[in-house]
């Protein structure tokens, strides 16, 4: 159990807090990457935010957790616990409620004073369970059964000081393999808003390409392959090719979709081929930091990488 009140996670080698406005995917991108190196866990946190009327009641966060182990991770469950206070009530008004609405995968809470609703929804990963509890601090063995438990509890009995649960899993991570979760955090003026932005955040994450190439086979995401990313001074962009190419486009963009460095095209390529790439442009000057997106184009596939220059 790895929840770093015990000091367990730090931030990685280039892994501090980038806020990108605006993103090449959204409003408002943010990027950060924390590590347990005891538990042997890397996580790298993206986040997307809108400030237009029908999108800004919620911000996704997508989660790749890697095993950074030297064993295989067999039953890793992943969720938020997440105590709201609604209304400003921290441990003393004790007027909250909490609820599950499991066709949505949607965790939410409300004050007794206010119809405004606030909650958490599962927008990528089976849903595993929902529980809504009081603190959990002291014993992880606690905690790895809110995570754990497939049970969904009902209603909170009464007005309290609750968080809720709500948690995805179990999957079974090799060593050096990871697997990607994501939340949206949401709020409505009512149950029934808050549902519709639920459902807005889910449109959202399955059309803006916020999972990059996950709709394509396995064999096509492993085309483009970036590494160090972050990187500071050089990285290596690799792609491989089992057949033959026509057409090869290589280019890296930044937030406003602006072409920034663009790779000679590479017509008949076939095999494995990598290009270093030192974080300028075609001037040769030294691009800012901050997160771009390097695009692969060829024969008709589009692949796209999100990558952080650091300075």
């Amino acid at each position: 159990m790895s929840d770093g009140w015990d000091g367990d996670w730090s931030t990685t080698v280039g892994g501090n807090i980038v806020i990108t406005e605006p993103g090449m995917l959204a409003d408002e991108e943010g990027y950060a990457q924390f590590h347990d190196p005891i538990n042997g866990f890397e996580v790298t946190q993206e986040s997307f935010a809108w400030q237009d009327s029908a999108h800004d009641d919620y911000v996704i966060v997508k989660y790749t957790v890697g095993n950074i182990s030297s064993i295989l991770f067999d039953s890793l469950y992943i969720g938020h616990r997440t105590d709201f206070d609604v209304m400003g009530d921290h441990g003393s008004a004790m007027t909250d409620m909490g609820d599950c609405d499991t066709t949505r995968n949607l965790a939410y809470m409300w004050d007794a004073s206010s119809p405004t609703h606030v909650g958490v929804k599962l927008l990528k990963g089976n849903l595993r369970g929902y529980k809504n509890t009081g603190w959990y601090h002291e014993f992880d063995a606690e905690k790895f059964y809110a995570l754990s438990d497939d049970g969904i509890d009902s209603i909170t009995p009464g007005y309290g000081d609750w968080c809720i649960w709500l948690s995805t899993g179990p999957y079974e991570v090799a060593q050096g393999d990871s697997v990607v979760v994501a939340f949206a955090f949401l709020a409505g003026d009512d149950l029934a808003s808050l549902q519709e932005n639920a459902d807005s955040a889910q449109a959202m994450w399955h059309t803006i390409g916020i999972e990059e190439s996950a709709a394509l086979d396995a064999q096509i995401q492993d085309m483009l392959q970036i590494t160090p990313n972050p990187f500071r001074q050089m990285t290596n962009i690799s792609f491989g090719l089992e057949h033959s190419a026509q057409s090869i486009e290589l280019g890296i963009f930044d937030v406003t979709g602006r072409l920034v460095k663009s790779f000679h095209s590479m017509p008949n390529a076939q095999g494995s081929l990598q290009i270093r790439w030192d974080g300028c442009d075609n001037s040769g000057k030294h691009l800012p930091g901050g997160v771009y997106v390097c695009r692969l184009e060829t024969d008709g596939i589009i692949v796209q990488r999100k990558l952080v220059l650091l300075r």
